[in-house]
């Protein structure tokens, strides 16, 4: 169990959550913590690449040894692929719309998209926007071209908070979520690990750290022949809308 949540949470009300589920509420507890008092129309976007696959791992194999009847439930009750903003919804008490999105491509920008339409029509000013996913051992092998960083094969779990422009310092402003036109018939490579959900809001938040990313960084995510072209800035200071 992990040791930080202890501090949020008993140990039984955490003991059917496991490893994925409880890397994503620690993730989403902290960036709320940083943010500060939340609204009460808070939104809440999840994005994953290929869910909760040490789950369904144990529910497939307790289903190939004990038959239909004998599957385990706990497992089956975490392999849906909402189960991460669900919890999040419930720990944290959301009253605002909740949206998972699950595909191994573009999750990101059409999570962001979502994001920007909900901000933009006045449903809510402020969304709880992350990302998680397992690395798993295959995933080597599903992705052999990932060099930028080193699989750990543990959960992984980002998130930040995304307001309308004008609010207070230390948020993303979402600036642009865009599909750019294909400029040749040439497919770029399949994505790889270090492109999945998680590493692509890793990536945004550089913006709030200027040694790194400066105040504003523009990333592209990629899929099958498919570009989508994300911009993001820091907030600067001001009154919170």
């Amino acid at each position: 169990m992990n040791e930080a949540l202890k501090t949020y949470y008993s140990p039984l009300k955490l003991r059917r959550l496991d490893a994925y589920l409880q890397t994503a509420l620690l993730a989403a507890k902290l960036a709320l913590e940083a943010y500060g008092e939340p609204p009460i129309d808070l939104g809440l976007i999840v994005c994953t690449g290929y869910g909760p696959m040490p789950a369904t791992n144990v529910f497939m194999d307790s289903f190939l040894d004990f038959g239909p009847q004998g599957a385990s439930p706990t497992a089956f009750s975490q392999t849906v692929h909402n189960v991460a903003a669900s919890t999040i919804s419930m720990f944290l008490d959301f009253q605002g719309p909740v949206l998972s999105v699950s595909q191994p491509g573009l999750a990101c920008s059409s999570a962001l998209l979502t994001a920007q339409s909900w901000i933009g029509q006045g449903l809510v000013k402020t969304v709880l926007f992350g990302a998680v996913d397992d690395a798993q051992p295959f995933l080597r092998l599903l992705f052999p071209q990932c060099k930028q960083s080193k699989i750990t094969y543990d959960p992984i779990a980002t998130f930040v908070v995304l307001t309308k422009r004008h609010a207070t310092q230390g948020l993303l402003e979402l600036v642009e979520v865009g599909f750019p036109s294909p400029t040749s018939n040439t497919k770029p490579p399949p994505t790889h690990a270090c492109s999945t959900p998680a590493w692509i809001v890793t990536q945004l938040l550089s913006a709030l750290d200027p040694s790194q990313g400066g105040r504003k960084i523009s990333i592209k995510e990629t899929w099958n022949g498919l570009t989508a072209a994300i911009c993001v800035r820091a907030t600067a200071s001001g009154d919170r809308s």
